[in-house]
C-alpha cells in the first residue's frame, strides 16, 4: 500500500480522481434518463386520462354549481325567510302571510321534517287562485328541500246558487314541508 501511494504523482491523482467522478457521474446521469423515461411515458399515457378526468370532473362541478345557484333555499337559509321571499315575487305577490311551524319530526335517521302553516296575516284576505297555485308552483321549483303537502281553499262568495259565476277569490291555507339533514345526527 505504501508502494502504491509513493508511486502517485499528481497525473496518477487526477486521472484516478477523474475515474471515479465519472463513474458516479454516470450513475446519477443513468437514474435521470430513467426518470426521463417514466414521465415521458406518463406524459404519453396518464396525462391523456388525467386531461379527460379533469374534464370530466369540470362539467360535473359545473353542472352543480348551477344547480346550487338555482336552489333558492341554501342549506344555511331559513326556511320561513324563503317562504316569505316566495310570497313577495311578482308571479304571487299574496301579501303579509303568517307562517306557523309546528314541533319538527324524525321520519328516519338522521332527518328532519319540519312543516309549517302558511296563511294570509289577514283573515279575510282573499286571492285569486292563480296568484295561489303560482305560489305553490315556485316553493317547489326553486328548491328541492320544499313540497307543498296540503292545500285547503275555501271559497270567498258563500251560498250562490248554480246559475251565478264566482269571482274566484279564495281563502286559502298552505302546509309545507321542509327536509333537513339533522346536524345533532353527527354529533350521536
Amino acid at each position: 500500500m505504501k508502494s502504491l501511494l509513493a508511486n502517485l504523482s499528481l497525473a496518477r491523482v487526477i486521472m484516478i480522481s477523474s475515474l471515479l467522478l465519472s463513474i458516479v457521474l454516470g450513475f446519477f446521469g443513468f437514474k435521470l434518463r430513467q426518470e426521463r423515461l417514466a414521465l415521458e411515458q406518463a406524459l404519453e399515457v396518464d396525462v391523456p386520462l388525467l386531461a379527460v378526468d379533469i374534464l370530466k370532473l369540470s362539467r360535473e362541478y359545473t353542472s352543480l354549481a348551477k344547480e346550487a345557484s338555482r336552489e333558492g333555499l341554501k342549506a344555511q337559509a331559513d326556511p320561513q325567510t324563503y317562504i316569505r321571499e316566495i310570497g313577495a315575487r311578482i308571479e304571487v305577490e299574496l301579501g303579509q302571510i303568517d307562517i306557523t311551524t309546528p314541533n319538527p319530526t324524525t321520519p328516519a335517521k338522521g332527518v328532519i321534517d319540519r312543516k309549517f302553516v302558511i296563511r294570509p296575516s289577514a283573515r279575510d284576505r282573499a286571492e285569486q287562485r292563480l296568484r295561489i297555485a303560482n305560489f305553490c308552483h315556485l316553493l317547489e321549483k326553486d328548491s328541492r328541500r320544499v313540497k307543498v303537502t296540503r292545500i285547503h281553499l275555501d271559497p270567498e262568495q258563500k251560498n250562490l246558487k248554480p246559475h251565478e259565476v264566482s269571482n274566484d277569490l279564495w281563502r286559502w291555507e298552505i302546509d309545507v314541508t321542509s327536509r333537513q339533514k339533522d346536524p345533532e345526527a353527527d354529533h350521536r
